[in-house]
């Protein structure tokens, strides 16, 4: 159904009214209608404004207002939707619960200028002039690039797309330098050929599984990051730049979207020459490769433990946050997930007050002789857990293939990391200012970091010191199941 909007006056003075015609119409009588505006600022455009009233549709014309905007400031707006209600009337194109919906898409670009009252008049076309200049601006911007400066040495213009699912998102939107655009679903065909292959091998046999309702759009929607121009001096630095950006997206849209998008592809085109460079994140399996009873494939020991978790809640959380801890990616975030485990175990088992003991059992005295106790302090409630859940039976030199390979070395380590994590956002060994030269705590920690660097940045599979963190976690969970 195509229609044409005017705006009876183009140029409103702030506390006035809006009137619009709307012809085109196949429509008679009177109607309730939803006028909604949108303020265009220079960077973007946003809701701004919408009411409701009354208009009457004569000879296929609709005459809507005067609507009061008395409450929206100076600005340029622009007409984002109008919505007839009609009830009753079937088969009505755009409709949505007994409404006929129109956007820009219907009825193209219709602006409104509010100025002050000492303000000059503005005509449509003078408004349209306004709206171009900002369509160049904000295009201008988004092709500014992302990344490195242009004008470093040896740095290429490369083209990135990241592809994120289970994001779900309904419009196009610009931020910056790259925008998000909203893709179809993920299908369910290799969980659905799955279950087929192992089934036809079963008495239950083949079964017949329906098309899923939308492909599967609402399981895992998807959403395509799109960077026009990313400066780097690597494909590798830029396809890790922009990863590192979608990640941090993803981190924002969770708290509105309550899921958590996961990054599944990327792809980067270098624009010198044009060649393409893909990369697929598939999950991988970094647990036990061995098998067997010494995995620990005891279907005694397990179903005890799943026993014990079904009957202790607060087992059973620190099974979930131990789960969460061994997907986190992060490296940063990996030591923050486990240190605040092993800690909150740690002020559950009740150990303040108690006796303070070396590795092997034997009480600490202090300068008078006289025994220790633990007490409120991270370390020595996390230390004295692992001696409880490791010892005896392993020795306190846990790791010898680190220089700091003892449990008494490692936990200031874990703790110092943690704590640059929480207050910082991450480990900063190399900047003076965060990380304190004459503080053994910091030295300590970055020793422990320039160890597992080298001159590269690690990951979390080449930290040795998170990969002791790792496992001294499983093995207290194991201890807690028994």
């Amino acid at each position: 159904m195509g229609i044409q909007v005017r705006v009876c006056s183009p140029s409103i003075v702030a506390g006035g009214n809006l009137e619009l015609s709307v012809s085109g119409l196949d429509l008679a009588g009177a109607f309730e209608v939803s006028v909604s505006l949108a303020r265009v600022d220079q960077a973007y455009t946003t809701w701004a404004f919408a009411t409701s009233t009354r208009c009457e549709v004569i000879n296929r014309t609709a005459y809507i207002g005067p609507v009061e905007i008395s409450d929206l400031p100076p600005g340029l707006f622009q007409l984002t939707q109008l919505s007839f209600a009609v009830p009753g009337v079937p088969d009505l194109p755009d409709r949505e619960n007994q409404r006929i919906v129109f956007d820009p898409g219907h009825f193209g670009v219709c602006l409104v200028g509010i100025g002050e009252e000492s303000s000059v008049r503005r005509t449509t076309e003078e408004l349209m002039e306004d709206y171009r200049a900002i369509l160049r601006y904000r295009e201008a911007d988004f092709l500014r690039g992302f990344g490195r400066s242009p004008d470093e040495s040896d740095v290429h213009d490369y083209h990135a797309l990241v592809f994120v699912k289970d994001c779900l998102l309904t419009c196009r939107m610009r931020l910056g330098q790259y925008e998000i655009i909203p893709f179809q679903g993920l299908g369910n065909a290799d969980e659905v050929s799955l279950v087929k292959q192992f089934l036809a091998n079963t008495e239950i046999g083949p079964i017949e599984v329906p098309a899923l309702s939308g492909g599967g759009t609402v399981g895992e929607p998807v959403v395509v990051v799109h960077f026009p121009r990313l400066f780097a001096l690597s494909v590798e630095e830029a396809g890790g730049r922009a990863e590192e950006e979608v990640r941090l997206l993803s981190n924002v849209l969770s708290i509105q979207r309550n899921s958590y998008g996961a990054v599944f592809a990327t792809v980067i085109r270098d624009r010198s020459d044009g060649v393409a460079y893909h990369h697929f994140v598939h999950p991988h399996y970094s647990g036990n490769l061995a098998g067997g009873f010494i995995s620990g494939e005891d279907s005694e020991v397990i179903k005890s433990r799943v026993a014990h978790a079904s009957t202790d809640p607060r087992l059973r959380l620190y099974l979930a946050l131990y789960t969460e801890a061994m997907k986190e990616r992060r490296l940063d975030f990996a030591y923050f997930r486990l240190w605040n485990l092993l800690e909150g175990i740690a002020r559950n088992e009740g150990l303040i007050g108690q006796s303070l003991c070396d590795w092997q059992g034997a009480v600490v005295v202090n300068k008078h002789g006289r025994p220790r106790v633990v007490q409120d302090a991270a370390e020595e409630l996390v230390y004295e857990l692992l001696r409880r859940a490791l010892a005896p039976g392993v020795a306190e030199r846990f790791a010898p293939g680190l220089q700091q390979g003892s449990i008494h070395e490692m936990v200031p380590v874990w703790y110092r990391h943690r704590n640059c994590t929480a207050h910082v956002g991450a480990c900063l060994a190399q900047d003076p200012r965060v990380c304190d030269r004459n503080d053994r705590k910091f030295v300590a920690c970055k020793k422990a970091r320039d160890e597992v660097t080298e001159g590269i940045v690690p990951d979390s599979f080449d930290d040795g010191y998170l990969r002791i963190l790792r496992d001294v976690a499983g093995q207290v969970l194991r201890w807690k199941c028994t």
